[in-house]
Parts: C-alpha cells; sequence; structure tokens
C-alpha cells in the first residue's frame, strides 16, 4: 500500500490519474477484508472517497471513463451514508454522482446494477424523506422506484438478489403511501407494515447494509469494482449517454451548501472563497456543481458569481477540463454574467466582483 502512495505523490496533475485508480482498488479490497460496515474498515472507505475525487477530477465531462469514475465514487459515498451511518452530505454527494455515471450506456454492468440499487436506497433514506413535503417524499419515492425496475430488468439477476428488489419495490409502495396518510391510526400501521417487511429475511444481495454477503462475492462482482486503468495503449470507450431522469437541481443546491462557508449567502461565500487557499478535491466539487446548476437555471447570478471563484481557484492548481477553452477564459465568462444578472450591485457583491475582476486579469 506504501508504494502505491508513493507512486502517487510522485506525479502531478492528470499524471496522477492512474496511480490514484491502482491506489483505490488496493484501497478496496483492504476494505472488504476489514468487514463493510465495520468500523475498522471506515478508514479505507474514507481514503478511497478521497482518491477517487482526486481521479475524478482529472477527467472531462464527455469522457466515458469519467462516467466510471463518477458510479464507483457515489458507491463509495453511499455506502458511507448506508453503512457506516456517514453523514447526509454522503447522501447529497451520491446522487449527482451515481446518476452522472448511470447515464453512460456502456457502464459495466458490475458498476450500473449496483449503482442502481445503492441510488435507489439513498432516495429512500431518512435523511430525504423525514420532514419533506408530501410532493417531494413522492418524487423520491418515484426515483427509487425507477432505479429498482431498471435493476429489476437486468439479466441474470439470481434468485436472491431478484427477491431483494422486490423486497425493496414492496418497501416503495409503504412509503409512497405513508406520504399521504394523515390519520394516525393509518400511519402506525403503514410503519408497522414497514417494519415486517424490513423483518421478512428477504436478502438485499447488493446493499451496502449486508456487508457480509458482499465480502463473500468475488472482488469483480463487488459494488467497488474499479474501471481498468487508461493508458494511451488502452483505447477509450466510446462516450454514450443514455437518457434517465434529469437530476434534480434541488440534490445538487444541496450538497454545495455543504462546501460554502456560508451556506445560505452564496455572494458572501465567494468572498470568502476568494481569499482561501484552493484544495483539488474541493475545488473540483464546487466547479461540478455549480456548473450542474448552471446548466439547469443559467439565470442564477450568484451561482454564476461562484462558478468563476471556482473555476479561477483551478486555474491555480493546475490544467483543468473545461470544454473549448482553459478556467480563465471561462471565469471570466461566468464572472461577466453573474456582474449582467446581479445588476444592480449591492456593496458586497460591487467588492467581490472588483476583485475577481482584478485577479483574472492579472
Amino acid at each position: 500500500m506504501d508504494h502505491l502512495r508513493a507512486e502517487v505523490a510522485g506525479h502531478r496533475g492528470r499524471a496522477r490519474t492512474g496511480p490514484l485508480l491502482r491506489l483505490g482498488q488496493a484501497l478496496s479490497d483492504r476494505y472488504w477484508r476489514a468487514g463493510p460496515g465495520q468500523p475498522a474498515a471506515r478508514a479505507y472507505l474514507d481514503e478511497i472517497i478521497e482518491v477517487l475525487t482526486e481521479a475524478y477530477g482529472y477527467f472531462e465531462a464527455a469522457d466515458a471513463w469519467r462516467g466510471q469514475v463518477a458510479a464507483m465514487l457515489g458507491q463509495q459515498h453511499a455506502i458511507r451514508a448506508l453503512a457506516h451511518a456517514g453523514p447526509d452530505e454522503d447522501r447529497v454527494k451520491a446522487i449527482p454522482l451515481l446518476e452522472e455515471g448511470l447515464a453512460f450506456e456502456r457502464l459495466p454492468p458490475a458498476l450500473m446494477l449496483p449503482s442502481l440499487m445503492m441510488l435507489g436506497q439513498v432516495h429512500l433514506m431518512p435523511a430525504a424523506l423525514i420532514g419533506g413535503s408530501p410532493a417531494g417524499i413522492r418524487r423520491a419515492v418515484d426515483r427509487a422506484e425507477d432505479c429498482f425496475r431498471q435493476a429489476l430488468a437486468a439479466p441474470q439477476l439470481g434468485s436472491e438478489v431478484t427477491q431483494g428488489i422486490r423486497t425493496m419495490l414492496e418497501m416503495v409502495e409503504i412509503l409512497r403511501g405513508l406520504a399521504g396518510v394523515s390519520d394516525p391510526a393509518k400511519m402506525l400501521k403503514s410503519v408497522q407494515r414497514l417494519r415486517d417487511v424490513q423483518k421478512s429475511g428477504s436478502p438485499i444481495v447488493l446493499s451496502p447494509l449486508q456487508g457480509d454477503l458482499l465480502a463473500q462475492l468475488d472482488p469483480l462482482d463487488r459494488p467497488v469494482a474499479v474501471v481498468d486503468v487508461p493508458s494511451a495503449a488502452t483505447p477509450a470507450p466510446v462516450s454514450t449517454r443514455r437518457p434517465i431522469p434529469e437530476p434534480d437541481v434541488g440534490d445538487a443546491r444541496r450538497a454545495l451548501r455543504v462546501l460554502l462557508p456560508h451556506p445560505q449567502d452564496p455572494v458572501a461565500s465567494a468572498q470568502a472563497l476568494l481569499h482561501d487557499t484552493p484544495a483539488r478535491s474541493r475545488t473540483d466539487e464546487l466547479v461540478a456543481l455549480t456548473v450542474a446548476i448552471a446548466a439547469r437555471e443559467p439565470d442564477d447570478g450568484p451561482n454564476q458569481l461562484l462558478l468563476a471563484v471556482a473555476l479561477r481557484h483551478r486555474s491555480r492548481i493546475g490544467p483543468g477540463g473545461w470544454p473549448g477553452a482553459d478556467d480563465l477564459t471561462a471565469a471570466r465568462q461566468a464572472l461577466r454574467t453573474a456582474i449582467d444578472l446581479l445588476q444592480p450591485l449591492d456593496a458586497l457583491t460591487d467588492s467581490v466582483t472588483r476583485e475577481l475582476s482584478q485577479e483574472l486579469r492579472a
């Protein structure tokens, strides 16, 4: 393990990608040996997430390898949320990553099936349902059902996996009913039925909560299978995307708020981030999330300002992957858009945009 870490340390920028993926594979093996969900395994999982987060940042959005790494990274966040009672931040981050991976038509089955199962399960986590509006709960439940039905349609599942998916679909129906129930007696009856289903003993083989079953699988069949490391001699798979339901922009916004120094004030956050020391993994997440929001809501001026700051940071760290332009050029465009959208500028916004404009001209 130390020699793999040394190999990563010996490279800079995109040259770290291959060593990072090899280190991720080795850490994955250690994680499964330690026992999924076990406290002793948590440190390996944390390092896997750190390693894959950096590797993910080195792939351009249209690169088919990125889809595989996104699926793997999303699975790790889902495992930490489901099997290790991780923070809700893991659930929020897992959703767009898993959806990005599943958007690639040529995603290997060893990644696709567990990605569908985990995506469905994170939508059903209590943090996603408790306190939500009936419409929001139904939307989360509907998206979970879609994942499980796609998983059920996969070939050669095996009887245990099929039964596990059917159990999840039964839970979906109960939760959907609960979203519209106001009668305490009916609600109590539905909750009891949900508990009975959970205790039924139907194995959910691909759930991280069933780590003892997963640990018995061949490493190539486990949900954390790592892609072959791309190299000059390895042709990249064709970047073909399948149409899937558009991710809710609310998921990206919630994930972005976790990264902001002032979660409820994006302009104040832009000012704080402007004076912050850029870190690769955090910067890549900021860029990915602000780009996702801008693609869905291009008239969001504060988000455009955050995007400009994130791109400025990434330009300082090293070569970016912005399609058709470098990060500084893209940052200048995002800043111009933000200034136009935020008119008239208040004192704070004017100060931030002036300082950022000066830095981008330097």
